[in-house]
């Protein structure tokens, strides 16, 4: 699947460079997550970061196979 890249930022309309982040920290369910290794856009004048769809999927399947036993 082809990926789009360099697009323009929504908040200041520079355009994005694509980069991979080498940890990226968030949370869900109450819980933070390190995500290693993800390819993202990114704007160089503002840091707004954009994720790919494939890369977010992956992301919500490992942590649902995280959260999910502690909830059953």
């Amino acid at each position: 699947m082809r990926r789009i890249s360099n697009i323009h930022c929504d908040n200041c309309n520079t355009l994005t460079e694509t980069k991979k982040l080498k940890d990226v920290k968030f949370k869900r369910f109450g819980e933070e997550f390190i995500a290693k290794e993800i390819l993202a856009e990114i704007c160089p004048n503002c840091g707004e970061r954009y994720f790919y769809g494939l890369e977010v999927t992956a992301m919500e399947k490992e942590i649902r196979k995280a959260v999910l036993p502690k909830v059953a």
